[in-house]
């Protein structure tokens, strides 16, 4: 593998583990609102 190959390697695995990153923080807001949800359905 050269230089290029490993270059565009790292930065496509950079970039999915930003994507992971934001999916954990939409899986966190989801659980969130599925709080809230529960909490307005209680009063």
């Amino acid at each position: 593998m050269n230089q290029k190959e490993n270059g565009a390697l790292k930065a496509i695995a950079k970039h999915v583990g930003v994507l992971n990153k934001e999916l954990g923080i939409v899986k966190n807001d989801v659980s969130l609102i599925k709080k809230d949800i529960c909490w307005i359905k209680k009063i």
